[in-house]
């Protein structure tokens, strides 16, 4: 609970190890302004589901946190209610929950660290607001990179690869920029994104995952909600079933991407909904513009297939649903002749 500097000294490779034995963390650090180096941080493995604590809590602000390896416990390095600190060329290894795990931080950078081998996600963000991801390599864990609940937050030059689930996730967000990232081979999708609004998402390299990106929304049925995002120059490419799949999200722009040689290059899935005075199909709009299209060679539009269901609401409740969808196109308009260079 002092601010002090803690430094390790390595001695033929090798960092000193402070072992929280047992249920205990390694270090919990309370006091601002404090320095931790050079060290290997770990409390106990954990192989089922008990809570054991984190190898290293800190609940303080700017800290600087570079070159240690923090392994086991429920997660591997944990932060609350902290900010302003770097947090640099760490190892986060085998968490069982989580890798990393933030909870109302602020103002925080994540560069050059490693996360890999851990039973849950490599890096977790729980209401985080500004920070910068950047530089970061996460494999071989549940999802790469996940932020939740969170705004004005920057996620760029990160390389996410052979995940169990998806590269870079990010769930009811707000203002985020997902920017020169290099997601591959993982189990979902390269980018997930579920309800999130005003986000960007640009210049990234998605290639042989299960899905390029994917826009959706949780909500169902008569609530249909309007997003906003803008998903631009993107090379998708080689994804083993669709390279852009849109579900429930509207009012998105997808402009400048290169897709080639996806499985399916864009699929969409809408619900709409018939109320008094609606429009027919006018919920299900997204913008496309000048993509380049890798199974289209023509200067007029170009389709993008989907499916719609319709449905007929009455005071917010849906009375009547036929049981099979209607087949649905958007497109875009003016498609590109060739790949753009990113």
């Amino acid at each position: 609970d002092k601010s002090i500097s803690l430094i390790g000294i390595v001695e033929n490779g090798e960092k000193p190890v402070i072992d929280g034995i047992g249920n205990e963390s390694a270090l919990v650090i309370n006091a601002d302004k404090c320095v931790l180096k050079n060290f290997v941080l770990k409390s106990k493995e954990v192989k089922i589901a008990p809570h054991i604590s984190p190898s290293c809590v800190i609940r303080s602000n700017n800290n600087i946190i570079e070159n240690n390896t923090f392994m086991y416990g429920w997660c591997s390095l944990y932060l609350y209610e902290s900010s302003h600190n770097i947090i640099k060329n760490n190892t986060i290894t085998k968490g069982y929950w989580e890798g990393l795990f933030t909870r109302k931080c602020s103002y925080n950078t994540f560069m050059l660290n490693k996360a890999e081998n851990n039973m849950g996600d490599g890096l977790f963000f729980s209401q985080e607001k500004g920070s910068k991801i950047i530089d970061n390599i996460i494999t071989n864990s549940s999802h790469g990179i996940v932020v939740s609940l969170s705004n004005n937050c920057t996620i760029s030059f990160n390389h996410a690869y052979r995940n169990h689930g998806n590269g870079i996730d990010i769930d009811e967000c707000k203002n985020i920029t997902v920017k020169n990232n290099t997601l591959h081979d993982n189990s979902v999708a390269g980018i997930q994104m579920m309800d999130c609004y005003h986000c960007v998402v640009e210049e990234n390299e998605m290639y042989r995952n299960q899905g390029g990106i994917m826009v959706q929304s949780n909500y169902w049925g008569y609530k249909i909600n309007k997003h906003y995002n803008l998903i631009k120059r993107n090379n998708i490419s080689f994804n083993k079933d669709v390279g852009i799949y849109i579900e429930h999200s509207i009012m998105n722009t997808f402009t400048e991407n290169n897709l080639i040689n996806n499985k399916i290059n864009a699929w969409v899935w809408y619900e709409a909904p018939f109320r008094w005075g609606d429009i027919p199909f006018r919920p299900c709009h997204n913008t496309w513009c000048a993509n380049y299209w890798s199974d289209w060679r023509f200067h007029a539009p170009k389709p993008i297939k989907g499916i719609v269901y319709i449905m007929i609401v009455i005071f917010d409740r849906v009375i009547f649903a036929p049981p099979y969808p209607f087949p649905y196109y958007n497109f875009d308009f003016h498609p590109a002749m060739e790949p753009y260079k990113m």
